[in-house]
């Protein structure tokens, strides 16, 4: 059984900020500030698609459900 499962995790691009500092600006008064642009690798959601295995998600459900038994 080869089937696979949609998951969405966290955007290794902008780690899930959403946003990406493309240098700073100086305005009229002199104060600076960072000017930001949507991620391209996520489209600005802070996540990300990737497809896994059915195997892997069952382990990875064991690992939760262990964890929150702790």
């Amino acid at each position: 059984m080869n089937d696979k499962i949609q998951i969405r995790i966290i955007c290794q691009a902008c780690s899930g900020h959403a946003r990406l500092t493309t240098g700073d600006e100086t305005i009229i008064s002199g104060r600076k500030y960072k000017r930001l642009t949507s991620c391209s690798a996520c489209g600005g959601s802070g996540s990300q698609t990737q497809l896994i295995s059915s195997v892997d998600y069952a382990i990875m459900l064991r690992a939760i459900k262990v964890e929150k038994q702790l």
